[in-house]
């Protein structure tokens, strides 16, 4: 058969997702990480609109002869590697006296990902020791996703055994993107720590301040509120009696 994939940016569950129609008939869309791929090689293709491919459909019987249908496209995923630049004047200059820092090019690099960056962005390097790679995430995104691509194999080694690295994106042009990384130093580490623990510890007290102030506004609500207390035996309180609230600042 022949399929269509077009790009679905009016989808109500993910304005990014990707569609698949034969004869029409909407047949399934591609995997969420699939259809980022696919997005990034319309980037890298200039591809607009729907793309027709080869596709098969086959019947997964299963064990009960029930089973299930399914679609299988003859089409490439694979993201390219970043090309060495052109014009060097985008380039970021790193002098070689400063040897804990690091410049190397985005492999399979996912253009999609890479239109939210800018140069100059921080980007999170995280290092898979079962695989020896080390994928490249733009800030801002959790779980996985955000993925720019990966580091080249030749500097696993060095990344993966430093304390820690700050990385940021030095460049972007036509033919790719560049990593600039600084290794940090034990003492690097510690003040980068320290200063995480400093932001952290504000952003409890703004939040404990914030839910004191609620908690002393005055509430006149509606309806009644039923709530129930864990309170100490007393053998003076009596059914009926009325009871205070107050806020215990320790706590």
């Amino acid at each position: 058969m022949q399929a269509k994939i077009i790009p679905y940016d009016d989808n109500p569950y993910d304005a990014y997702a990707v569609r698949i129609e034969i004869e029409g008939e909407i047949v399934g869309h591609l995997s969420r990480k699939d259809a980022r791929k696919w997005r990034s090689k319309m980037i890298s293709e200039c591809f607009s609109g729907a793309v027709t491919c080869p596709a098969k459909i086959v019947w997964d019987r299963g064990a009960d002869k029930a089973g299930s249908y399914g679609v299988w496209l003859d089409t490439d995923l694979t993201l390219s590697d970043s090309k060495s630049e052109r014009n060097s004047a985008l380039a970021v200059s790193v002098p070689a006296k400063q040897s804990n820092h690091i410049e190397f090019l985005v492999n399979e690099l996912n253009r999609f990902e890479l239109s939210n960056c800018r140069v100059g962005d921080e980007v999170n390097l995280w290092v898979a020791d079962q695989t020896k790679q080390i994928f490249i995430y733009r800030q801002g995104t959790d779980f996985g996703e955000g993925k720019i691509g990966i580091c080249p194999d030749g500097f696993f080694g060095v990344i993966s055994a430093a304390l820690g690295c700050e990385a940021s994106i030095a460049s972007i042009y036509e033919g790719g993107c560049k990593i600039v990384c600084k290794l940090l130093s034990k003492a690097e580490m510690d003040k980068r720590e320290e200063q995480i623990k400093a932001v952290e510890e504000k952003r409890v007290q703004e939040k404990r301040q914030k839910l004191i102030e609620e908690l002393e506004k005055k509430y006149s609500p509606k309806n009644s509120i039923k709530a129930i207390f864990n309170i100490n035996r007393n053998k003076n309180l009596m059914k009926g009696d009325k009871l205070y609230l107050d806020i215990n600042e320790r706590r």
